[in-house]
């Protein structure tokens, strides 16, 4: 009985996972393209529950991250930080080193009223 209640366990680890890379994956490409000011600038992201490698969908068409401009990238990094915070359930700090550095007006602006106001834990 405890072989089986083991290997259960490792069953619903390995499910609850997936469910929360999935759950990041969601909120990623929302809040990307929240922070992108463009409603639907990624369809869809997987993430890879192995090697955690991300996959990114525009137009139902995947593409690769080096397409990204530098400012994109950095909301992109954002958008991460900011979903992973959301999907632990805990007040993680971040510290971003020169946030607003490879964006222009209009992204510095939706950064600065997406997502710094936002606290630990929604």
């Amino acid at each position: 009985m405890a072989l089986n209640i083991q290997m259960l366990l490792v069953d619903y680890k390995a499910r609850l996972a997936a469910h929360k890379i999935k759950h990041v994956a969601e909120l990623l490409v929302r809040y990307f393209n929240r922070l992108c000011r463009k409603e639907r600038f990624l369809d869809r992201v997987t993430i890879d529950p192995e090697t955690f490698q991300v996959t990114l969908y525009r137009l139902r068409q995947e593409f690769s991250r080096l397409q990204l401009s530098a400012g994109e990238n950095q909301l992109f990094a954002v958008a991460t930080l900011w979903a992973l915070r959301e999907v632990s359930g805990r007040p993680v700090p971040v510290i971003i080193d020169t946030p607003l550095s490879r964006l222009d007006s209009a992204h510095r602006l939706s950064m600065v009223q997406e997502f710094f106001p936002i606290p630990a834990i929604n």
